[in-house]
């Protein structure tokens, strides 16, 4: 996150859209989506789905994800320029108040 507020490159996503005769992809929703798949850039997607707290629609396991989400949740500090951004792990005690 810290890259994309300053702007910085982050590597790019390899998609690949599937020919018709593949299943489409479903969207969280379960409804059909376009026939994109990822090929290069997943850890970097999933990352970006904790950071805003969307499961994407390839995790079947919904327990597991929220458990994820709750361990990485994320505290962002953004002061008056931009170069003045903070990042922090909630606090387990605090948390649980």
């Amino acid at each position: 996150m810290d890259s994309l507020w300053r702007g910085y490159p982050i590597g790019t996503l390899l998609l690949w859209e599937s020919p018709s005769s593949y299943d489409s992809p479903r969207t969280a929703l379960g409804t059909q989506g376009r026939k994109l798949w990822i090929i290069d850039g997943q850890q970097r997607v999933t990352s970006l789905a904790l950071l805003f707290g969307m499961k994407p629609y390839w995790w079947s396991d919904a327990t597991q994800w929220n458990k994820f989400s709750e361990k990485y949740s994320v505290l962002v500090n953004i002061g008056k320029d931009k170069d003045d951004l903070e990042f922090g792990l909630v606090n387990p005690v605090r948390q649980k108040i």
